[in-house]
């Protein structure tokens, strides 16, 4: 459903920008990106099928936007939207949990971020959600936070 009213070359040139691909164009050390946007209903229910290809849609056009203004980004379409990304990061470009002596492991107080990852989560703070920033309140919370940017797993 990838770049629906597209003709072949557009849609073959969006395939291009798909997540699920990214693993098999650059291997085992595309590990990460980070999830800038997401496009759909707010909670996970299922939308109609007009709403997914809405999403859809919508997605790839930031995608396209993103890559025009020089981002590396991906869109990402799931059973009940579908999300933007951007950067790939491998196991060094963020580093929770160090090894010590003894072989046991230790989760860092702050996990290691590599010098382009920082730089892309101060350029994209925010998850964006239909395009506008979203407040999420978090349990036992008096006030709404801005939801931020966060690395996924490349499927």
């Amino acid at each position: 459903m990838v770049g629906v009213g597209l003709d072949e070359s557009a849609v073959a040139s969006l395939l291009q920008y798909d997540l699920t691909g990214v693993r098999v164009r650059l291997g085992e050390q595309a590990v990460y990106t980070l999830q800038v946007a997401r496009y759909g209903r707010i909670r996970n229910e299922q939308p109609t099928p007009e709403e997914l290809a809405s999403a859809r849609s919508a997605a790839e056009q930031a995608v396209l936007a993103l890559r025009k203004a020089g981002d590396e980004a991906y869109f990402f379409h799931g059973p009940f939207g579908s999300s933007v990304t951007v950067g790939v990061f491998g196991e060094a470009d963020y580093v929770a949990q160090v090894r010590g002596p003894d072989g046991a492991m230790t989760t860092l107080q702050r996990p290691y971020e590599s010098p382009l990852l920082t730089a892309l989560r101060v350029k994209f703070p925010h998850n964006l959600v239909n395009g506008k920033t979203y407040e999420v309140r978090n349990k036992g919370a008096d006030e709404a936070t801005t939801q931020s940017s966060f690395l996924v797993r490349i499927p």
